[in-house]
């Protein structure tokens, strides 16, 4: 039986910066670094994960789910969406000042990110919603699929996130009780 050997790459998404970057490596990221290393000779890459954080977290293994991404690794620069809003120069104020010291800083600065991609990233839903779901166009049809097919854990994400914020405690285990035992009533009244 012969042995095949690979050889590969772990690293944090976070830290494959680029000029393009938003002060954060991010998911484009992925493709050229992929070519290099097939140039290499590597075909393997390994990432930490890359679950939402909680506010004020750092640490990918913070996660609150291991199925859904962190926002903060979205390329807006390939968000059509984004484009059509108006793209950085529709951001606001702050957003676009979050965005430029994020970029300028040495080390990643999450709040800042955090802050100019959430921005981006509201300007990029809102023109979603009144040019493709309002409009019933395939991409929404589309979108609505993909609900559909992971409603399985996207509703009680959804709902996670809407009571953690709503409360401002991410940690489930200081909700009330009814809450933290999933009681039906008090997740009905929570939605």
């Amino acid at each position: 039986m012969a042995h095949v050997r690979h050889a590969g790459v772990n690293l944090p998404l976070f830290s494959l910066r680029s000029h393009q970057d938003w002060g954060i490596g991010d998911i484009a990221a992925i493709e050229p670094l992929a070519t290099w290393l097939h140039a290499s000779g590597l075909d393997r890459l390994m990432v930490l994960p890359l679950g939402t954080m909680p506010p004020g977290m750092t640490s990918p293994y913070s996660a609150l789910s291991t199925l859904a991404i962190d926002p903060i690794y979205i390329a807006l620069d390939r968000v059509p969406d984004f484009a059509r809003a108006g793209g950085m120069d529709a951001m606001s104020a702050d957003g676009q000042h979050a965005l430029a010291a994020a970029r300028e800083s040495p080390v990643v600065r999450y709040d800042l990110v955090r802050q100019a991609k959430d921005d981006a990233l509201a300007l990029a839903f809102a023109t979603f919603v009144r040019e493709e779901w309002e409009q019933l166009t395939p991409r929404a049809a589309s979108l609505a699929a993909y609900v559909a097919r992971e409603r399985w854990w996207l509703d009680d994400y959804a709902l996670f996130l809407a009571i953690a914020e709503s409360r401002g405690q991410w940690s489930w285990r200081v909700w009330p009780e009814a809450l933290r035992a999933r009681d039906a009533q008090a997740l009905d009244e929570a939605r």
